[in-house]
């Protein structure tokens, strides 16, 4: 792993260390599984529709479907049923699609999970917020435990396969079909009248980066960008682009550190809320498909958390579902109910209205883009450079 080299007065974060390609150690018990017999877990009061209810899927929010359906979810053994088979209907799908999602989960078991690994990977000062606890994804450790973190990078990749069913791409061509879209609004955000450039990028956030596949895949983009740029006559050589990729799982860090070194990225522990960086010197903060995993009051306190971090100029970027996408809304009940069963905050996140939030936090130029027909990426700028 490439060591993190700080602009000017930023401190390096704590990185991971003592993670090589295999580390060896017990193999751990699975991640706990919901029973017919174990309560699920609580369904929040949701909060009043900040978007029209003729926008949001018409099973998110507050609407009689929406209750009917977590009503449901509530009952323990459909609960357990629910999970079971939105877990199911993944690995189906990864292993006709050409992806091994059994066999890369449990090489990556056997490689990497042991207790020496998982505490090269933790910060014990960071504090896990309650809606981190509760299961999500089909685990009832969410995202804090080996079998989560095991199976990320082959959920990454049916994500992608399975917003384009009827094209015939491999999973990375499905990976670059959905993210290069998202990364060309970053950049056009960047580039924008009130944006630092992405030439001008030093240090990039890329927050709850998982297993940095993401944090890979965006880095080399604008790495690319800037070599370009440079090649194309620019007397100034590109930057040496540095980014940070935090999460709150040790374990999805434990993981991200075993892989292929990657230049220029340092994973660290930490909590989008409050992110591990000194204010005002990232140039872009990204969170690529988190928000949804959180209560609306987080997401609002992890855009407050990104405007400091950022300089004047800086942009985030938020990917994640798109509560207006008619793909979405058209979702039949069996489909819906196994989406929301493995995703506890849909009744918020969806009608959680993100721009206004951005411009509630002091952000200018707040664009909202379909990148896909179920995906949209939001981007907004923190103000103040040259005065703008």
């Amino acid at each position: 792993m490439a060591a993190f080299l700080p602009p000017a007065g930023l401190a390096p974060p704590r990185p991971l260390q003592g993670l090589g390609t295999r580390a060896r150690g017990r193999r751990p018990t699975p991640c706990r599984r919901w029973s017919a017999t174990a309560a699920p877990p609580p369904s929040p009061a949701p909060l009043p529709s900040r978007l029209s209810a003729e926008v949001i899927p018409p099973w998110a929010g507050d609407s009689l479907l929406a209750r009917a359906v977590t009503a449901l979810i509530g009952v323990a053994p459909i609960y357990a049923v629910l999970t079971w088979q939105a877990k199911a209907v993944l690995v189906r799908t990864a292993e006709r699609k050409g992806v091994p999602w059994v066999a890369t989960r449990d090489a990556i078991l056997d490689a990497v999970a042991n207790d020496a690994a998982l505490a090269a990977a933790t910060d014990a000062a960071v504090a896990y917020p309650d809606y981190y606890l509760r299961p999500f994804h089909a685990y009832a450790d969410g995202n804090l435990c080996w079998e989560a973190a095991a199976e990320a990078e082959a959920a990454t990749q049916v994500v992608g396969l399975r917003t384009f069913p009827a094209e015939p791409l491999t999973p990375a061509q499905a990976f670059d079909r959905l993210r290069t879209p998202v990364y060309e609004q970053m950049a056009a955000a960047l580039d924008g009248p009130r944006g630092v450039g992405v030439n001008g990028l030093r240090l990039v956030v890329d927050v709850g980066c998982g297993v940095g596949v993401g944090t890979v895949a965006l880095r080399s983009f604008l790495a690319d960008r800037q070599a370009a740029a440079a090649a194309a006559g620019s007397d100034v050589p590109p930057p040496d682009l540095q980014v940070l990729a935090v999460d709150l799982s040790p374990y999805m860090l434990a993981v991200a550190a075993s892989r292929a070194a990657a230049p220029g990225v340092t994973y660290v522990h930490g909590r989008a809320e409050a992110l591990p960086v000194p204010p005002g010197t990232a140039g872009l903060v990204a969170l690529q498909f988190v928000i949804h995993e959180m209560p609306a009051a987080a997401i609002a306190d992890s855009i407050g958390g990104a405007h400091d971090a950022l300089a004047p100029g800086g942009v985030l970027a938020l990917l994640d579902n798109n509560p207006e996408s008619a793909v979405l809304r058209a979702l039949p009940p069996a489909l819906f109910s196994l989406m929301k069963s493995t995703e506890p905050h849909s009744d918020e996140y969806y009608p959680f209205d993100v721009e206004a939030a951005l411009t509630a936090a002091g952000f200018v130029d707040v664009q909202t883009v379909a990148t896909d027909h179920r995906h949209r990426t939001v981007t907004a700028v923190k103000a103040g450079l040259g005065g703008a």
